[in-house]
């Protein structure tokens, strides 16, 4: 299958795409890596995951054992994947996201994920996302993995299209 693996939204919340004909091991890996590496605070990291209902379901099983698999803790002890988060009041603002979504529906799908204290947060796997969830709109930058289903590329691109950057 075809893949792109770039698509530039300056300033955009990022959004990456998985088709019905994806190798979902690979999607997996790629995902949980561009999403949560560095707790997820980097500009470049995937927002929000669009997946096609098709193989949502079993992406999402994929995604929660290899975030389950992520060793947190202090960055100098080996291993280590997540590490605490830099900014004052983080941990409020990651926890406001998850209740949000939660109330409307959403699961978060690995063990212990958006459990934390101080600084440090085990990352949380949330599916599925829907549109009005603050998920589904604001850019967390922390350790949370938003997936949200779809049917038809077209809705994607009319995400894309409403949102600030579209």
């Amino acid at each position: 299958p075809i893949t792109l693996h770039k698509v530039l939204g300056l300033g955009a919340k990022n959004a990456a795409v998985v088709l019905a004909g994806a190798d979902l091991d690979a999607a997996a890996a790629a995902l949980v890596k561009g999403a949560l590496g560095f707790n997820g605070q980097r500009c470049t990291a995937e927002k929000i995951v669009f997946v096609q209902r098709a193989v949502a379901d079993a992406l999402v099983q994929r995604l929660a054992a290899r975030v389950a698999a992520l060793r947190v803790g202090m960055p100098w002890d080996d291993g280590v994947a997540i590490t605490p988060l830099p900014e004052p009041g983080k941990l409020a603002q990651m926890r406001a996201l998850l209740d949000d979504a939660l109330a409307q529906g959403a699961r978060v799908h690995n063990a212990g994920g958006g459990r934390g204290t101080h600084s440090l947060m085990r990352p949380a796997l949330v599916y599925p996302v829907t549109a009005g969830m603050r998920l589904a709109h604001e850019e967390q930058f922390g350790p949370i993995l938003a997936v949200a289903r779809f049917d038809e590329v077209a809705e994607v691109l009319q995400w894309q299209r409403r949102s600030p950057y579209g």
